[in-house]
């Protein structure tokens, strides 16, 4: 017997596909239905505009972790506007490591960046609600608002030394 003729054989004494889904055994309970894609548990943070003044451009910098920040988010940088030259970064706000037992790590990233006081300094609201001001002169950051979570915001800083 050829191959196509046993397929075709098979084929025909299999009967007709069912029309439909398969029926399911066992209890409904044992049955996981996904109606999406498995996702992230949280989406990216937000794209802002950075904020430029004297050929310098202050933005959450996304890479702390290479630079001896957490990664997690708290970060702003300050970069040469025309080479992309690292030129500092200041911790805004602390976001502490997941517990043990928490799932995955947690972050929290800038919901708001825009200038302040003519320039001076910029204005940033963490995606907690938390407000912050970090002078641009002296980067130091003074708490405007506490997240309402009630995390404690990092300890003052001193002033640091102009590069």
């Amino acid at each position: 017997m050829s191959v196509a003729l046993a397929l075709a054989l098979a084929t025909a004494l299999s009967g007709p596909a069912p029309a439909g889904p398969l029926p399911q055994t066992g209890p409904a309970k044992d049955r996981i239905v996904m109606s999406q894609a498995p996702q992230g548990s949280r989406p990216p943070p937000p794209r802002l505009q950075p904020v430029t003044r004297d050929g310098v451009r202050y933005e959450e910098d996304m890479e702390s972790s290479r630079h001896g920040g957490t990664g997690r988010g708290g970060y702003l940088v300050a970069t040469n506007a025309a080479t992309g030259e690292r030129l500092w970064s200041v911790e805004v706000y602390h976001v502490p490591a997941a517990g043990p037992g928490a799932p995955g790590e947690t972050s929290r990233h800038f919901r708001s960046l825009s200038p302040a006081r003519d320039g001076a300094a910029v204005a940033i609201e963490d995606e907690a609600g938390g407000r912050y001001l970090v002078d641009l002169a002296t980067r130091t950051v003074t708490v405007d608002q506490a997240p309402p979570s009630g995390e404690a915001a990092p300890p003052p800083q001193k002033p640091k030394p102009k590069p």
